[in-house]
């Protein structure tokens, strides 16, 4: 699980910063991708969705709802 941590601390705290939402989101597009990609490998083959099909969902899903969390809370104007 991870934490949102407050710049110059280490208390858990609300506030994201802009750079903190891209690398989710980058996050987030990597885990999409990479899901997208080892279907159509899987479809080709005529193969069934294996583990690692599942857990790259599974992460996909983490990544996404984390990136929603990250853009409902509050944010800081600057980068990191």
């Amino acid at each position: 699980m991870r934490l949102n941590v407050r710049p110059g601390g280490d208390v858990p705290g609300s506030v994201t910063t802009l750079g903190e939402i891209e690398a989710i989101a980058a996050e987030r597009n990597y885990y999409r991708d990479s899901v997208a990609l080892l279907r159509v490998r899987l479809y080709r083959r005529g193969a069934r969705p294996t583990a690692r099909l599942e857990e790259l969902q599974r992460c996909l899903a983490s990544a996404e709802q984390r990136l929603r969390a990250a853009r409902a809370e509050p944010r800081l104007a600057r980068r990191r």
